[in-house]
């Protein structure tokens, strides 16, 4: 068995009545707000994509069609391509969306850390085309300017992953309203 360390937190399971006792295992606060918004981007890049796939998706670009442009655009120019691949950021923030939405609606255990694991995701996709777009722009290459212009916007991604995370993870809220246990 091992000992915990200062820096390990330990948690300690509720009871239904201690549970139902807390006004913070509610969904409230941040969190309440966070679900909301979820919800909120859910319903509007849902019906978004629907939108989309009724209007421009049709035959002849209809389906898959549509998900493998963003990977081999038609006309196989660099633009296409780097406008298509931009709909991975958007198509994340969905599945992100509706993900916390259906799971909270469960009240999933692992809610926040499959929040997390999709936050994470996104941060890296976002950085990634970032660079890549820059770079597939770039006519003599990358230089330090650059990176030094790219770095204010990856560094505001990796906080708010980070933040998100931490939040999910160590917060009062969310380890009592998905988890059920507290802090000792």
């Amino acid at each position: 068995m091992t000992r915990p360390t200062p820096s390990t937190p330990q948690w300690r399971e509720l009871s239904e009545a201690e549970l139902a006792a807390t006004p913070d295992a509610k969904l409230g606060g941040t969190l309440a707000i966070i679900v909301a918004i979820a919800a909120i981007i859910a319903a509007i890049k849902g019906l978004m994509y629907l939108l989309y796939l009724m209007f421009m998706g049709g035959p002849p670009g209809g389906g898959a069609a549509v998900i493998l442009r963003m990977f081999a655009p038609l006309n196989g120019s660099k633009s296409a391509w780097i406008q298509n691949l931009n709909l991975a950021v958007p198509a994340l923030i969905f599945a992100w969306g509706g993900v916390v939405t259906a799971m909270t609606l469960l009240r999933a255990r692992a809610t926040p850390d499959v929040a997390s694991a999709l936050i994470a995701v996104w941060a890296i996709v976002a950085v990634t085309l970032n660079v890549l777009k820059r770079a597939v722009t770039a006519t003599d290459g990358l230089d330090m300017i650059d990176y030094l212009q790219m770095a204010p916007y990856i560094l505001f991604n990796v906080m708010i992953a980070v933040a998100f995370c931490g939040y999910m993870r160590e917060g009062r809220r969310p380890n009592l309203f998905y988890r059920r246990r507290v802090r000792i």
